[in-house]
């Protein structure tokens, strides 16, 4: 956030760094009451009557806001998303390497190798 710079010297930080800011700003700028974790939101539809985001739970709660933050997508750290190439399955039985950005191994000599990454963009 421009209000709380990001520290680390790492240009790709391990959850757990990105856990702590988060929770950090949380903390710091007095919000936690106002963040609902763990919902399954199944509709959300914008009022202009009311100028609110009205939202439907999964669970059968509702919600009204004037700020919605979409925070999906996967994120368990040890279950990393690995989509599948053709032809990776030759690649590797060839003597090629297939690693996933989370489990990139800092002590890996790249020296001789020939090296592609392909990355979402937070990569």
């Amino acid at each position: 956030y421009d209000f709380r710079p990001w520290a680390s010297p790492k240009p790709i930080a391990p959850g757990a760094d990105i856990k702590a800011y988060l929770r950090g700003t949380i903390e710091d700028e007095g919000v936690e009451g106002d963040i609902r974790y763990g919902h399954h939101v199944v509709r959300a539809e914008w009022s202009s009557d009311r100028s609110r985001w009205q939202l439907r739970c999964e669970n059968g709660a509702s919600f009204e806001c004037w700020f919605l933050f979409s925070c999906v997508g996967y994120y368990e750290y040890d279950e990393a998303w690995e989509p599948k190439f053709e032809g990776s399955e030759l690649f590797e039985a060839a003597g090629g390497r297939i690693v996933h950005p989370q489990r990139w191994p800092e002590s890996e000599d790249y020296k001789g190798k020939r090296v592609v990454v392909i990355g979402s963009g937070a990569t």
